[in-house]
């Protein structure tokens, strides 16, 4: 039922007798609403292909997945247009891989590339941005899926050890090059 430009909600398609169906490949249409929470309980399904649609579950402040679904970080899929991979989405009770385009939760799953770092971009996840890490700061995505940061000995980072842009040469084992709290370097 692949490109089809159906407009309609999965909810109503989801309704009609679903239990012995393996694959279901929803892609390139028009639907939207919220991807159904049992998803991922039905007994023989194996995937759910859902990319280019209009769902709407992970915006406005919603949760990101309904909890039914879990991202597997030990497959990570690279994003064509950013520097940054995403995880496949799978059900928590069978084997379900469920393919959604990252923005349906607003990135936050994602992580940025190795030597890259998210760019602060003021709470909004219509998007997700990661740009190469300055010189002296070695950036990477943790166990956690967060950015981590190792500084090069007697650097500081500016503007803040969150957000770092630059990397400032201490003159002293202590520095304060913008005026803020004190940064011992290492």
């Amino acid at each position: 039922m692949a490109h089809n430009k159906l407009n309609t909600t999965f909810r109503i398609l989801w309704q009609t007798n679903t239990n012995f169906i393996d694959e279901i490949d929803m892609s390139e249409n028009q639907m939207y609403g919220i991807i159904p929470l049992d998803i991922g309980v039905l007994p023989s399904l194996r995937t759910v292909n859902l990319t280019g649609n209009n769902f709407s579950y992970g915006k406005n402040g919603n949760p990101f997945l309904p909890n039914t679904l879990v991202p597997d970080y030990t497959v990570l899929t690279a994003n064509a247009t950013g520097r940054f991979s995403c995880p496949r989405i799978t059900a928590l009770t069978y084997p379900v891989n469920v393919y959604l385009d990252s923005s349906y939760y607003n990135f936050q799953l994602c992580v940025c590339d190795y030597g890259t770092r998210r760019v602060n971009n003021s709470g909004s996840y219509d998007y997700l941005e990661c740009v190469e890490c300055p010189e002296h700061l070695t950036c990477f995505s943790g166990d956690d899926h967060e950015t981590h940061f190792i500084f090069s000995p007697n650097y500081y980072p500016t503007p803040s050890v969150e957000d770092p842009e630059q990397m400032v040469l201490c003159e002293s084992s202590v520095c304060n090059p913008d005026g803020g709290s004190t940064f011992e370097c290492p």
